[in-house]
């Protein structure tokens, strides 16, 4: 090879002889050394101490007769000729290197695959049960990056520029968020800078009927510039015009959303003009919603869209729906920015908007504010409660895939440590470390890839099973519509190479690691098992642990709330909601008459042991409430109770089975004309007269403060939730204070299958166009308090049962493989006079000493997460020791019978064939 000087001559030699000849001379500069790495190590290995006599005798010759100036411009060109050299010598040898070993490279990885797919085949079992425990971990991280997609990650779908809606939220002075009122949305929407557009949307249950029976549906009123804020142009017809946020009741149009217009119209394209009846008015579509959008929040599909101005409860009280400031009514405030403007602009403008409304109408707006966030399909409320559940689910899933990735990697470690002898001899062929590592993670990576694939079909099956068959006892026809496309797709593959880069990495290097001679010699190693595999196993046995305490804390917190006394016979009783103002009832005359009416019917069914109508009950989870003042209106005005309150029928209490405790509840013959009187519960009864009777006593409420005469005291009940505490309640008569959104409260004596269906009937026959809500019973409302309990309690038993069978699999696995390998241990160990019992003992005990450190491990993190969801544990401590105990026995037991097998295998060897085995 050549070395060019500075004046252009090239060196040739031999480099050992100039080596020799340079080796007297002092070591090279450190500068000159530093360049030399420049160059490829071939080059250094062969020529580089020539090359640093070179470049030492050129830049001695730049030192020459001259100006020292130019001597130094010379002597930096010498230094960068030979640095730029090494550039090249660098990059002539990659080229080269690329050139010839790319056909290798993708002919030895194609050799691989075919291989790992011809391994995967002969090893059927084998690869069934990897891919299996795979896809149970992918298929469960799927389905919850599925959901926080939806609720988190996903733009609302069916908008246009989503960056730029907003979400506004009215702030009260204690920071609590609340509903808008409607004067100070139009002065906000007035007077704030930057805003391109801004509407309201509140959603409720209407009647929509085509002269049939009427059908509940979910009916969203909004303003005018709905549609043109959220960014969803129409699919056919127009937008509302600005008319409709005027005048309440006077405009009969709506909007039929996609759904709707596909389902119960047929996708009919002359629907725009046709009248249809929504709460049994006539009115005129105007126009049908995009296919994409469905709303903007999660769950929430309204059926039709109508003008806020419409509003059912508003027609009934415009001036305080429509004018007042104190009514705070809206649920949804929502705007489009202009483009450039962010929400940091957007809640200056609003902050001075808030302060002249506050300076303006200080009884009303002192204290209030708004804020501006980024729109989801999840409100801004419950964001911060979601995020934290969602990481704690995500955290769960996570270690349920850690389970079956270690589980996986146990079982390729096992395969490989049988491979050893293969290895060495494939080594002692001239195979290199690296090659054999790269075929063995090739063969895994197929593996992890054939689980990623089928946990994503769990996934998508999943969810799609989850979203057909759940149901919410509510009125409201709630769609949950989860998003599932290709990042579903290309998260199950990124989850499942990097756990297949990692479980399947160490496992290939363990097989590799260790003397070639040995490994042809005996065939492997025979001291048992590997620290890799027991710490596989022992990371399965801890994740079981954290997941199996969970699920026993709230299986156990379960059996507290089934254990709470609702105050009331929930057996029996089923509910049936109603709106009078939907169906033409609205008038107090009317609607009483209508409510006896169907009572009637109701009490006169022969398997009907009683039947009540109420606005609220217990456990409904939409009780009202509002402050009380006990004795009259004399006290101070801080001097109340905040209480629930119904308004009721008479035989409410008998219908529920709700106990009297002192006095009398309504008589038939009290009504209208008759002195307003109320039944209140022990809570209320000791808060306002500690030691005192109640009876004879008085209490006001509502908007207009009347009066009303104690005339009874029942037992505790719960207002929302099963696991809510007992809260004041007051109960007056309905004939007394007339409400329209109502429920019908039945008592079957028998519970026959058809019982729903005839009751429904009998309902009809009343008024064949009534828009009858869901019949349910009662104590299914009672469940829905503990629901968010038996998710978490079914989400995290399902997922330990999965952790703890992988467990299983890892313990047999390890124990077997153990077995195996010290089949001529045990059979010296027989020979020499040990029993099978001792053997079976000893096996058992390895096995147990495999769970030991995963439940070391395990159990100080099942306590810090039961800390952490101490919240949700209902008369449970995080640390109850039930839970524990029966953790322990069931993973105890489990292990023992993962071991048992092996073990008894192992107590059968005949010491003669055990000698003779390898």
């Amino acid at each position: 090879m050549a070395i060019r000087g500075s004046d252009g001559s090239t060196h040739r030699g031999d480099a050992p002889s100039q080596a020799r000849e340079n080796a007297g001379r002092g070591p090279a500069p450190r500068l000159h050394r530093a360049l030399l790495r420049l160059y490829s190590p071939a080059f250094r290995r062969d020529f580089g101490l020539a090359a640093l006599d070179v470049l030492a005798r050129d830049l001695e010759d730049a030192r020459g007769p001259g100006a020292r100036f130019h001597g130094l411009l010379r002597r930096a060109a010498i230094l960068a000729d030979f640095a730029l050299h090494g550039v090249l010598d660098r990059l002539a040898g990659l080229r080269h290197t690329l050139a010839a070993g790319a056909d290798g490279f993708w002919n030895g990885w194609s050799h691989d695959v075919r291989q790992a797919g011809r391994s995967a085949g002969r090893r059927l079992g084998f690869t069934v049960v990897a891919v299996a425990s795979l896809a149970i971990g992918v298929g469960a991280n799927g389905v919850v990056f599925a959901v926080v997609d939806t609720f988190v990650l996903r733009d609302i779908p069916g908008v246009e520029a989503p960056d730029r809606l907003l979400e506004l939220n009215l702030v009260l002075r204690d920071g609590r968020t609340a509903g808008w009122n409607y004067p100070d949305f139009l002065d906000v929407a007035d007077g704030t800078a930057g805003l391109e557009a801004i509407a309201l949307a509140e959603r409720g249950t209407v009647s929509l009927s085509d002269g049939g029976p009427g059908d509940r549906v979910m009916g969203l009123f909004v303003t005018s510039g709905y549609f043109r804020t959220v960014g969803a142009p129409l699919r056919l017809g127009r937008d509302f015009g600005p008319e409709i946020d005027r005048d309440p009741g006077r405009h009969a149009v709506t909007i039929l959303s996609h759904r709707t217009w596909q389902e119960r119209y047929g996708g009919d394209p002359d629907v725009v003009g046709r009248v249809i009846r929504v709460n049994r008015a006539p009115h005129t579509v105007v126009g049908v919603a995009s296919e994409t959008y469905r709303g903007h929040e999660f769950g929430m599909q309204p059926a039709l869209y109508l003008p806020i101005t419409s509003y059912p409860p508003g027609l009934g009280d415009p001036d305080r729906f429509f004018g007042s400031r104190g009514t705070l009514w809206v649920g949804s405030a929502l705007a489009r920015a202009r483009p450039g403007v962010g929400p940091d602009e957007v809640n200056a403008s609003l902050r001075t908007v808030m302060a002249r409304l506050a300076g303006a109408y200080p009884a009303s707006n002192e204290g209030r504010g708004a804020t501006a966030v980024r729109a989801a399909l999840l409100p801004a409320e419950g964001r911060a409660a979601a995020s934290v559940a969602f990481t704690l689910l995500g955290a769960l899933m996570l270690l349920v895939l850690a389970a079956a990735s270690a589980n996986v990697g146990g079982m390729l470690l096992a395969r490989a440590s049988s491979r050893t002898r293969e290895m060495a001899v494939r080594m002692a062929l001239g195979s290199g470390r690296a090659r054999i590592v790269r075929h063995l993670l090739t063969e895994a990576m197929a593996i992890f890839l054939l689980g990623g694939l089928a946990g994503v079909f769990v996934a998508v099956q999943g969810l799609a099973w989850f979203e057909s068959t759940s149901s919410l006892p509510t009125d409201l026809p709630v769609r949950l519509d989860f998003a599932l496309d290709w990042r579903v797709l290309a998260f199950g593959l990124a989850l499942t190479t990097g756990a297949g880069l990692v479980f399947g990495l160490l496992p290939a290097l363990r097989a590799t690691r260790g003397d070639v001679a040995a490994g042809l010699r005996e065939g492997g190693d025979r001291g048992g098992t590997s620290r890799l595999r027991r710490a596989f196993v022992a990371g399965q046995v801890g994740v079981s642990v954290v997941l199996l305490t969970s699920a026993a804390l709230f299986l156990r917190s379960l059996g507290a709330t089934d254990r709470i006394d609702p105050g009331m016979d929930l057996d029996g009783i089923y509910l049936t909601g109603f709106d009078l103002a939907l169906e033409g009832y609205d008038d107090p005359e009317l609607g009483l008459a209508f409510v006896d009416r169907v009572l009637e019917r109701a009490r006169a069914m022969p398997d009907v042991a009683g039947a009540t109508v109420a606005g609220d009950f217990p456990l409904d989870g939409g009780s009202s409430a509002g402050p009380v003042w006990p004795d009259g209106a004399g006290g101070p005005d801080d001097a109340f109770v905040q209480s629930y309150y119904a308004h009721v029928s008479e035989g409410y209490f008998e219908t529920l089975g709700i106990p009297v405790l002192s006095g009398r509840t309504f008589r038939a013959e009290e009504g209208r004309t008759t002195p307003l009187v109320a039944v209140v519960d022990r809570v209320l009864a000791e808060r306002a007269w500690p030691g005192q009777t109640p009876l004879g006593r008085t209490v006001e409420f509502g908007l207009e403060r009347r009066r009303y005469e104690v005339v009874g005291v029942v037992e505790n009940t719960r207002a929302d939730m099963i696991t809510d505490r007992p809260s004041p309640h007051v109960f007056t008569l309905l004939d007394q204070d007339f409400e329209r959104d109502l429920y019908l409260a039945v008592r079957g004596r028998d519970g026959s299958a058809d019982f729903v269906a005839r009751l429904r009937q009998e309902l009809l026959a009343e008024d064949p166009r009534l828009a009858l809500g869901p019949t349910r019973p009662l104590a299914d409302l009672a469940a829905l308090g503990t629901l968010p309990n038996r998710i978490v309690a079914s989400v995290a038993g399902t997922l330990g049962a999965l952790a703890l069978f992988l467990a299983a699999l890892g313990v047999y696995g390890v124990v077997a493989f153990m077995v195996t390998r010290r089949t001529r241990e045990i059979g010296v160990r027989m020979a020499l006079g040990s029993s099978r019992a001792g053997v079976l003992g000893r096996v058992l005990a390895d096995g147990l000493r495999l769970a030991v450190p995963g439940v070391v491990v395990g159990l100080p993190v099942a306590m810090a997460l039961a800390a952490v969801l101490r919240g949700m544990l209902q008369g449970v401590s995080p640390v109850d020791p039930m839970a524990y105990a029966g953790v322990a026995a069931v993973l105890i037991g489990i292990v023992v019978a993962a071991s048992a097998v092996p073990a008894r295998r192992a107590s059968t060897v005949a010491p003669a064939e055990a000698l003779r085995s390898e």
